[in-house]
């Protein structure tokens, strides 16, 4: 069973929950009763956490910055030599995580 979710905040695709249910006797009253949980976690966003990187929000930002084509250029080759390789695999939400100088 399938829930939608709403559109991830950084990439705007389509996000679901889902669960599976077991056939049997019984399968009709857990798919109404997990339908109603997920709706309520939907309503509450408390499954809806993004799985996006700081790589994930550069490639927005960039697809989107305006300026010249020098400039868009500039902040690429930065991105790509200072950012990307230190901070590109951390994710934007999730635990707090402290990136400490020289580590």
């Amino acid at each position: 069973m399938k829930v939608y979710a709403g559109l991830h905040p950084v990439t705007g695709r389509p996000r679901y929950l889902g669960e599976t249910i077991a056939a049997g006797l019984l399968a009709r009253e857990q798919a109404e009763e997990t339908c109603r949980r997920l709706l309520g976690q939907v309503r509450r966003s408390r499954r809806l956490h993004s799985h996006a990187t700081v790589d994930d929000l550069l490639n927005r930002h960039l697809v989107m910055s305006r300026g010249s084509e020098h400039s868009r250029q500039s902040q690429v080759l930065m991105a790509a030599k200072h950012l990307r390789p230190f901070i590109g695999h951390l994710p934007l939400r999730g635990g707090r995580r402290v990136v400490e100088p020289g580590v």
